[in-house]
């Protein structure tokens, strides 16, 4: 059967339903990752845009605690990126992939690691990125998802209390336990609700300055 070109398609769905030509470089990421090279030059899908500095803002607001900042960076990447057929088998999983992918540079990178699902304190966190640098947070990513609703107001007050929730989870469950048994005193708790494009994000950071002014 004659494959078709997908030039101009840029919805993988389409591409894959509509029996186009795909080549899947999927192992080449190990290889980007595992490169020691300084510089990269890598051809950009369309509307990815012409660098990579977005990216590096993006993840730079994310590091630095600088979340209204990270939020409106989200809200776009959500809006120009996240397809329905994305969401249209399992969700949860989906963000959980969106969320790792969008810091998978930090593989390997000498002032973080990344890990998701362990167990620490009274439960499994959904994702941490942790900080080697001790005067730098921690992070600590709790994710939770929203059934859709037509109703736009209600939708985002289901959000904004998801995100609290996955927020609160994070302090019950001492999720940051694993962080303090190595030594990091700053962490950033970051609960984010999602439901199709939408999203709501809460956030606090806890020092040991903010936990001597907690009453016992």
């Amino acid at each position: 059967m004659h494959l078709r070109l997908p030039v101009g398609y840029d919805n993988f769905y389409d591409i894959i339903h509509q029996r186009f030509h795909f080549v899947d470089k999927s192992l080449l990421i190990s290889e980007i990752l595992d490169d020691p090279s300084q510089v990269m030059v890598i051809t950009r899908p369309r509307r990815f845009g012409k660098t990579l500095n977005w990216y590096n803002v993006f993840l730079n607001h994310l590091l630095s605690g600088d979340l209204e900042a990270f939020q409106r960076d989200l809200t776009e990447v959500m809006a120009s990126i996240v397809s329905s057929h994305d969401l249209s088998r399992d969700p949860e999983a989906f963000y959980h992939g969106l969320m790792i992918g969008l810091t998978a540079s930090l593989y390997q990178h000498p002032n973080y690691e990344i890990h998701f699902n362990r167990e620490s304190g009274y439960g499994r966190y959904d994702y941490m990125i942790f900080s080697r640098d001790l005067n730098q947070p921690t992070l600590l990513l709790e994710f939770k998802r929203v059934n859709k609703n037509k109703d736009s107001e209600q939708l985002a007050a289901q959000l904004e209390q998801a995100a609290q929730t996955a927020l609160t989870q994070i302090t019950q469950k001492k999720y940051a336990a694993e962080a303090q048994q190595r030594g990091s005193q700053k962490w950033l708790k970051i609960g984010i609700a999602f439901s199709g494009k939408h999203f709501a994000l809460r956030w606090e950071l806890d020092t040991p300055l903010m936990r001597d002014l907690i009453p016992a």
